[in-house]
């Protein structure tokens, strides 16, 4: 129930600073990324048809 324009301003460095994609397997990490990276993509694009 987030806003666009609030997912895109989202800061998501805290995944580096807690270390988490070091604990993950390199094919999950790469999975986190990208799904991080298709979400605001989809805001994005949500944005952009307002």
């Amino acid at each position: 129930n987030q806003k666009a324009k609030d997912i895109l301003d989202a800061d998501t460095s805290f995944i580096d600073q807690i270390g988490l994609k070091e604990q993950l397997s390199p094919t999950r990490a790469n999975g986190l990324v990208s799904m991080i990276k298709q979400i605001k993509l989809y805001a994005l694009g949500f944005e952009a048809k307002k």
